[in-house]
């Protein structure tokens, strides 16, 4: 059990009660020694060791948690000096780089470009517009149409699907279809078929403009955003919203470049910062501010990425990248109209409206989260020096260095001390853990582990030579774990 050393602090939600959002946003720009700090983000994507992948402009960056590196530095001309709009990663760990003039595929786990069966680097030279994954496929809107790259012996094969005009946005794969935008109104493609036709769910149309990006969400409402007349809203062929900056209207911004889910809010990033929408469809626009180094450091978002760990990366126009950590909560230290006479908490445990605070030097506490009041517990205990506390069937378990083991039964307010060993001094009696249970509990102390009986009977069950158990945990199947000073046994 790790030891905080200071105040005891409990972790508090902050709440957006007029939207009835989960929790107030706090941006944090990622930068490496101003690598990023104004560069443009147009496009993110995270490969299968968990790294993240940012494109834009001439350059493609890559992080791992603790660095970022410019993986085109020594190869831009590999991608004849193009201009990086869209890349995506398929299952081989393969991240296809889209640009104005093709595309180029680059393997991670090789470390290397991929050349194609004339010997170039260019895969497909089409201007491309947006790339999604179907597994070991990709989805690759150009001006040209829509393309379907599939895997073959030595590289890759492009099929072009048969539509009128170009494909300017795809929404994420479904069941092996998807929608795709063909300029201004809406499709749809069937991948293993290679078919497409106007969209019967979605027959929509925008005058005078095109679609930028789709995303279909899970009361199957289609979100269309669009370069100049803002964001529609569609449930079939039916209109459920339609956001505009207009005389009449007020909304942040008419060019939508990106939408995309997370738990049960939407992101929408715009020209004029990020836009976050509740179920109800109501929303809150994120703008930088000036000065507030937790606000975004740039409003015009091309791209928005939630990862494996479930933090939002924001990809901006010359402001580099921005990153939501999910669970931001601000700290409240307690106590406030407690009287807790220790900074060492060494546990916590949390019984109806009570918790309980075990300290390393003055016993348990008793902190009551409806009054805010503590106080000590009136119990005399074998020693002051607590190391951790159990809740099993309204009884609290105290294990204790040079004390043994305390079980207070919370429902009839009465204490039994055990000592598993004489003199007190006794180094089993000096009980890191326990893992309580009806009949039998396990018990690790300095000496080993044991079991505890319910009719008071302790037996060994194993020696550490020395070496005293610091945690012991039961899994699903039964087993019992516990841990060494230096291995899991």
């Amino acid at each position: 059990m790790k030891y905080i050393r200071y105040k005891l602090i409990f972790a508090v939600s902050l709440f957006l009660q007029t939207l009835g959002f989960t929790q107030e946003v706090k941006f944090q720009q990622l930068t490496k020694e101003e690598l990023l700090e104004n560069e443009t983000i147009l496009t993110i994507a995270q490969d299968a060791d968990g790294r993240l992948w940012f494109g834009g402009n001439h350059n493609l960056f890559y992080y791992d948690s603790f660095n970022i590196k410019d993986a085109l530095k020594k190869s831009i001309a590999v991608i004849d000096n193009s201009f990086v709009k869209r890349i995506a990663i398929n299952k081989l760990n393969q991240i296809f780089i889209g640009t104005q003039t093709g595309i180029y595929v680059y393997d991670i786990n090789r470390h290397k470009f991929l050349l194609n069966s004339n010997g170039r680097h260019c895969f497909l030279k089409e201007n491309v517009n947006d790339i999604q994954t179907d597994g070991e496929k990709m989805i690759i809107a150009t001006d040209r149409g829509v393309y379907i790259a599939q895997i073959q012996q030595d590289g890759f094969i492009f099929d072009l699907v048969s539509i009128p005009s170009k494909s300017t946005a795809l929404s994420s794969t479904k069941n092996g279809k998807l929608y795709c935008a063909i300029q201004n109104e809406v499709w749809e493609l069937d991948i293993s078929k290679k078919k497409t036709k106007r969209s019967d769910s979605y027959p929509f149309v925008i005058t005078q403009d095109y679609i930028t990006t789709l995303f279909l969400d899970n009361k199957s409402r289609l979100w269309v955003g669009s370069r100049s007349n803002g964001l529609f809203i569609l449930k079939g062929s039916y209109m459920e919203k339609h956001l505009l900056d207009s005389k009449s209207s007020i909304f942040p911004s008419n060019y939508i470049r990106k939408i995309i889910p997370k738990d049960s809010m939407i992101y929408v990033a715009t020209l004029s910062g990020l836009l976050i929408f509740n179920e109800d469809l109501r929303y809150k626009n994120y703008v930088r501010k000036a000065g507030d180094k937790t606000s975004l450091s740039q409003n015009s978002i091309y791209d928005v990425f939630v990862d494996k760990q479930h933090i939002i990366w924001v990809g901006t126009y010359y402001g580099g990248i921005n990153a939501i950590y999910p669970d931001f909560t601000p700290f409240k230290t307690f106590p406030d109209k407690s009287s807790i006479e220790s900074n060492v908490i060494s546990a916590i445990a949390a019984y109806k409206d009570d918790y309980y605070i075990g300290t390393d030097e003055n016993g348990v506490y008793k902190y009551n989260r409806k009054t805010g009041v503590s106080s000590r517990l009136p119990y005399r205990l074998n020693s002051k020096l607590v190391k951790n506390l159990k809740i099993f069937n309204d009884k609290l378990y105290i294990t204790l260095h040079a004390g043994g083991l305390s079980i207070i039964d919370l429902s009839a307010n009465s204490i039994k001390n055990i000592l598993p060993g004489q003199p007190i001094a006794n180094s089993v009696n000096n009980i890191r853990d326990i893992l309580p249970d009806k009949d039998v509990s396990y018990v690790a102390s300095e000496k080993g582990l044991f079991k505890y009986f319910a009719n008071g009977r302790w037996e060994p069950v194993r020696e550490t030579d020395g070496k005293y158990i610091t945690y012991i945990d039961k899994d699903t199947k039964g087993n019992i774990f516990f841990y060494l000073r230096v291995s899991f046994l």
